[in-house]
């Protein structure tokens, strides 16, 4: 968003500097996710009541023979179960951090946030297929915000 202020400001502005400091606290970005909200997350455990684990979905190696770069399959994280999860409330103003993560994010849901989390938000927005890009579930909140905020939102 700031990148976005800035080329905005020197196309319209010329050279001028822009005000100091260029990021401030207007108390309006919330670190949370913007799509989903939830009761509490729990571990999934195998049959041995050890907690599941999966690939990072991020971390890689140098693959010993080729040298290409391959998943880590060291690299993991917990399995875990969104308990209580619905769609966000539109009406809402405030930006999330997570929606600025989340857009520039990996498209396969799964293996990213878990198949806890991608099960939830199936749930939360059946509207939509289950194939569809998380982008898509962006856009469909945007959807719902600009439809929600009534006639001159766009003006």
């Amino acid at each position: 968003m700031w990148i976005g202020y800035l080329q905005w400001h020197f196309r319209t502005r010329a050279n001028a500097k822009p005000a100091e400091p260029v990021l401030r606290n207007f108390r309006n970005i919330e670190h949370r996710d913007a799509l989903l909200t939830w009761q509490r997350e729990e571990l999934v455990r195998g049959p041995d009541r050890q907690p599941l684990t999966r690939w990072d979905a991020g971390t890689r190696k140098p693959h010993p023979v080729t040298g290409k770069m391959v998943p880590d399959e060291e690299a993991r994280v917990e399995v875990t179960r969104v308990i209580g999860a619905r769609s966000q409330r539109s009406g809402r103003r405030r930006i999330s951090s997570s929606a600025i993560r989340h857009s520039l994010a990996a498209r396969i849901l799964g293996a990213v946030r878990g198949e806890g989390y991608a099960e939830a938000l199936w749930d939360s927005y059946r509207q939509l297929p289950q194939s569809a890009d998380y982008v898509m579930y962006w856009w469909n909140r945007a959807a719902q915000e600009v439809s929600s905020a009534g006639p001159g939102v766009l003006a």
